[in-house]
């Protein structure tokens, strides 16, 4: 996730509004590293609070399937270099539905 946000830094007209991470201390502590206001721990909450244009998800591919189905359903683009899952079924359905 660190080189994601230190590459969106470096990128005109991009603004990052949030991060979130399942563990309070490292997304406090990234968010202060990187200048963020604001930083969620609960993923659904961040979609639900934030007004996105994209997300980017940077999570093991036991959960990163399941987080982009729910990012593209709230209507905020992906931007990934690879879809990544455990399960082909879901990989499937983003390629399919998405």
């Amino acid at each position: 996730g660190k080189i994601h946000l230190r590459t969106l830094k470096h990128i005109k007209n991009v603004e990052i509004k949030t991060i979130c991470d399942l563990n309070q201390d490292v997304v406090s502590k990234v968010a202060q590293e990187f200048g963020v206001q604001k930083y969620h721990t609960d993923f659904n909450t961040m979609l639900s609070e934030t007004k996105l244009d994209f997300i980017t998800i940077c999570t093991p591919p036991s959960t990163h399937a399941n987080l982009c189905i729910k990012a593209i359903e709230s209507g905020v683009h992906v931007l990934r270099a690879r879809i990544s899952s455990k399960s082909i079924g879901k990989f499937l359905r983003l390629i399919k539905n998405y």
